[in-house]
């Protein structure tokens, strides 16, 4: 999940960085910027955000791999990336932080197509747990819709 940022005069990387409290590699990749002394008035950087209170950020060792963590965190490797703005032809490195659930939090991107019940059966959770846990339900693509394992 992320939140726009409109840049301010006088920011910089390590301003919105630390004010965010995100590591300078991660806002540098997520918002792909090629000169991190050239950030203008005006542009919009994307900032990760975990106001639900359902992620946690987990540190990238040495040897890590998109599915390793995917795993551990009982994901879906494609989620993982679209959750944390990566490519599915990038690399991850040793020190990098992304979002991961928490340990009792099910993700899941939504689809063309999708219905409630489409997500409800697919997840196998009941629609409450789904309603409770966001906002806005609106079953556009990739709308991310977290919920509580049952």
């Amino acid at each position: 999940m992320y939140d726009n940022y409109v840049v301010k005069e006088g920011d910089t990387i390590e301003s919105i960085s630390q004010n965010f409290n995100i590591p300078m590699f991660d806002l540098i990749s997520i918002n792909n910027l090629q000169d991190v002394y050239g950030l203008t008035p005006g542009q919009s950087l994307k900032i990760p955000i975990s106001s639900t209170g359902a992620f946690d950020y987990y540190t990238v060792k040495r040897g890590d791999t998109v599915y390793g963590i995917a795993q551990k965190f009982n994901i879906r490797p494609n989620y993982l990336l679209i959750l944390n703005g990566i490519g599915s032809n990038d690399y991850i490195y040793p020190n990098q932080q992304i979002l991961v659930p928490k340990e009792d939090i099910g993700v899941y991107f939504t689809k063309s197509g999708d219905s409630m019940q489409s997500v409800v059966r697919e997840n196998n959770i009941n629609g409450e747990n789904i309603m409770n846990h966001n906002e806005q339900i609106y079953l556009l693509p990739n709308q991310l819709l977290i919920f509580k394992k049952e």
